[in-house]
C-alpha cells in the first residue's frame, strides 16, 4: 500500500475481497497508515475494493 504501484495495490486489494468476501469486509492498513502515503494510494485500493465487492455481489 505504501510503495506499490496502482497495479500492484489494486491487485492485491482485489484478492483480499476474493479471499474474503465482501460481506462485513474491513481492510485496513494494520493500525495506522503513515503520515507521508501518498492519498491516491489509498484511492486506489478504495476503488479496487468497490468494484471487486460489487462484483461479488453480483454473481450472489
Amino acid at each position: 500500500m505504501y510503495r506499490g504501484t496502482q497495479s500492484e495495490i489494486q491487485q492485491f486489494a482485489k484478492r483480499l475481497v476474493q479471499e474474503a468476501g465482501a460481506d462485513n469486509l474491513i481492510i485496513g492498513a494494520n493500525c495506522t497508515v503513515p503520515r507521508d502515503i501518498d492519498p491516491q494510494h489509498l484511492q486506489w485500493a478504495i476503488e479496487a475494493v468497490q468494484k471487486e465487492s460489487e462484483g461479488l455481489k453480483s454473481y450472489e
